[in-house]
């Protein structure tokens, strides 16, 4: 079985520098200064207690019914046709769509995670996430140069795709982020599907 937890987990050794959990709210940078460290900070206490308010609505009663629901209003037979339609989409933009007020960003990759594991595609689902969190980061593609603030972007994007990293791949995904800072990609960029050629190399199908 195919497990997921919707918990942001920092890769071992770090290797990808500074990561941050995601958020449904907006969030302040601290620039860096020197040696000090870049820092995020909740935009508010309101938007933390709002924030708090629409996970616990979430999760009440029969979510996935839920869910489900939502995307057969909107014309789709499945989640997986409802996310492929916006391949760029981040997760949190697709839990809107669905219910702004009470569906979360990790119960939509959960359905998506268990009907990929019924369709043997989940290599290909793992690779979606970073496309998502890259256009979402990076909406530009790779930088030309990588300066703090840019190997900045692109940690928060590498560490958001782990977050949302089922634990049968979190190795194969933290290789895939090891190669792509050591072989920088053309600056510019910017896979639009998980089925990028470049993708596909750094993370390849491995399901029969």
């Amino acid at each position: 079985m195919t497990r997921f937890s919707p918990i942001l987990r920092l890769p071992a050794g770090a290797r990808w520098g500074l990561m941050t959990s995601f958020s449904e709210c907006s969030c302040r940078t601290t620039k860096s200064d020197g040696a000090k460290p870049q820092t995020f900070e909740p935009a508010s206490e309101v938007c933390l207690e709002s924030q708090q308010m629409s996970e616990e609505r979430s999760w009440r009663g029969n979510w996935p019914a839920r869910l489900y629901r939502r995307v057969r209003e909107l014309g789709y037979d499945s989640l997986t046709a409802f996310a492929e339609a916006r391949p760029t989409a981040s997760l949190v933009a697709l839990a809107e769509e669905l219910g702004r007020d009470d569906v979360a960003g990790v119960q939509v990759f959960k359905g998506l995670v268990e009907e990929a594991a019924r369709t043997h595609r989940v290599t290909r689902l793992v690779r979606s996430p970073f496309v998502r969190e890259f256009a979402k980061g990076l909406p530009n593609g790779w930088p030309a140069v990588l300066d703090d603030d840019a190997r900045m972007d692109v940690a928060v994007a590498l560490g958001q795709w782990s977050a949302y990293t089922p634990e049968t791949h979190e190795a194969h995904v933290r290789r895939a982020g090891d190669a792509l800072l050591a072989h920088p990609p053309p600056p510019g960029w910017r896979p639009l599907s998980p089925d990028d050629e470049l993708l596909r190399t750094l993370l390849p199908d491995e399901e029969a």
